[in-house]
């Protein structure tokens, strides 16, 4: 069933590709296009040039000549002022091996001859998400429609306080458990010398005592 509502939108598709016309435009500006495959190409020359009486269009694909004519024109003209120029060719059904390099050029051979060319154009024949596009449209959710673009991924002002907050209150703990251990350190220092001291003055007591008693005892 679903196959079955598939194809006439791919039908429906192709058709308004194969029908559908890509302008490019050759001018003194360099251009990259991209052209579907199957539809059709117009290229416009479109050039300032001088008023002619009788002048030729040449369209390249790269230094391939695929099409020359020659125009006439029969008003007053002036060989000083230039004019705004436009011829097209169309290529229809395009396919792969019309992608590529193109420009043209003007040639004006009444009154006066001169050149005139366009820049290079690179045409790229593409069916990226062409048809992807069209059987399956882009769902857009609710919360991407609501939400600006990068605020999903900012973080809250609040969380920044409590890691700030967090951060702290180990810094003041990394300190007081430091100063207790050097606190600690100390007392067992203080503690350790008294028992020294206390020891010594034993030792020296019970000599005494002992030395009094054979004294008394030679007595």
């Amino acid at each position: 069933m679903e196959m079955w509502r598939k194809q006439p939108t791919l039908m429906l598709f192709a058709a308004a590709l194969a029908s559908a016309q890509y302008s490019v435009i050759l001018d003194q500006t360099p251009r990259q296009e991209y052209v579907p495959l199957g539809s059709s190409l117009i290229l416009r020359c479109r050039l300032m040039i001088p008023q002619y009486q009788k002048l030729r269009v040449t369209f390249y694909h790269y230094s391939k000549n695929i099409s020359d004519k020659v125009y006439n024109h029969s008003s007053n003209i002036s060989i000083t002022e230039k004019i705004a120029f436009e011829k097209t060719y169309t290529l229809s059904n395009v396919t792969y091996e019309d992608a590529g390099w193109y420009c043209c050029k003007v040639t004006t051979e009444i009154p006066s001859y001169k050149v005139v060319d366009s820049s290079r154009t690179q045409v790229n024949i593409t069916t990226k998400n062409l048809v992807e596009n069209a059987a399956y449209p882009p769902v857009v959710t609710s919360t991407q429609a609501e939400l600006p673009k990068g605020e999903a991924a900012s973080v809250p002002w609040w969380m920044w306080i409590i890691v700030g907050a967090s951060a702290f209150a180990l810094l003041l703990l990394l300190v007081i458990c430091i100063l207790l251990r050097r606190r600690c350190h100390k007392r067992r220092a203080t503690h350790s010398c008294r028992w020294k001291e206390e020891v010594g003055r034993r030792s020296e007591s019970s000599r005494s005592t002992c030395g009094d008693y054979f004294t008394g005892a030679a007595s």
